[in-house]
């Protein structure tokens, strides 16, 4: 009798330590937890986890679209079966794409996410040719960034049908990959090696009157070559032309959006 419950014992230990491998089946996360030893690395970089297929499914969706060292780091934050709920989490989480967290982001202290840009930044405090470029600041690129490029434009007007030409205000391109901010008041594109199609053009929806509240948008690009050719060099133009060269090639994109209904004083 003595025999048949240490070889049931033994069974019981050798199915819950072995499993299916946790690193790729969420139901064998499930099963090492159950087995007392849980994940061997305390979770996995696909997000297994201990609730079994559901969660480590997520867990695998999410690493593939989000951050793999987030979802890794947070694997191995725990131990055994918890380690593999921390990995599913994350991995669940991090679907999230570029302007996730750890990922290419683009920020600025003067500019936050959504919100109403303050009147040094718009036409409001000195006239449509005296706004101020915010401070804008931004995380390395993917490896192979060689150069930065930046768009500002007014998505209410570009997205119109047809797209009012109006709407694009400035692009900055050829910026070093060294360099990671520009700084508030920022003019000379030349100073950093970059160039620009003119000085920083903030909102002014309502130049000709009114209270219309556009939604404009900065928009960073990580580029895997130096320079980019841009034709006309000025204006409007030479906005509408970067732009399309840029998001028909590019490593990331980052953005930044905020709203106005400024005015001239």
């Amino acid at each position: 009798m003595r025999g048949l419950v240490a070889s049931v014992l033994l069974l019981g230990v050798s199915a819950g330590c072995t499993g299916k491998d946790p690193t790729t089946d969420g139901t064998g996360g499930a099963m090492s937890a159950a087995g007392m030893s849980g994940a061997p690395s305390g979770g996995s970089a696909s997000g297994a986890g201990s609730l079994g297929g559901a969660s480590g499914s997520a867990g695998t969706a999410g690493g593939a679209s989000g951050t793999a060292g987030a979802v890794a780091s947070a694997g191995n934050a725990g131990s055994g079966g918890a380690g593999g709920t921390l990995g599913g989490s994350a991995g669940a989480s991090g679907g999230g794409g570029v302007s996730g967290s750890g990922d290419f982001s683009l920020t600025s202290p003067d500019v936050a996410e959504g919100s109403m840009m303050a009147a040094k930044y718009t036409c409001a405090a000195a006239g449509f040719e005296g706004s101020l470029s915010p401070e804008l600041t931004w995380t390395a690129g993917p490896p192979g960034t060689k150069s930065y490029a930046i768009t500002f434009i007014d998505v209410f007007l570009t997205e119109m049908q047809p797209p009012d030409e109006l709407g694009y205000h400035w692009v900055i391109y050829d910026i070093p990959a060294s360099t990671l901010s520009l700084p508030e008041e920022f003019k000379d594109a030349a100073s950093i090696g970059a160039s620009q199609n003119r000085a920083y053009l903030g909102p002014c929806p309502n130049f000709g009157g009114g209270t219309t509240e556009h939604t404009y948008e900065f928009k960073l690009y990580a580029l895997e070559t130096e320079t980019l050719t841009v034709t006309p060099a000025t204006g409007i133009q030479a906005v509408k032309d970067a732009e399309t060269k840029l998001e028909a090639s590019h490593l990331a994109t980052a953005t930044l959006s905020a709203k106005s209904n400024a005015a001239p004083p």
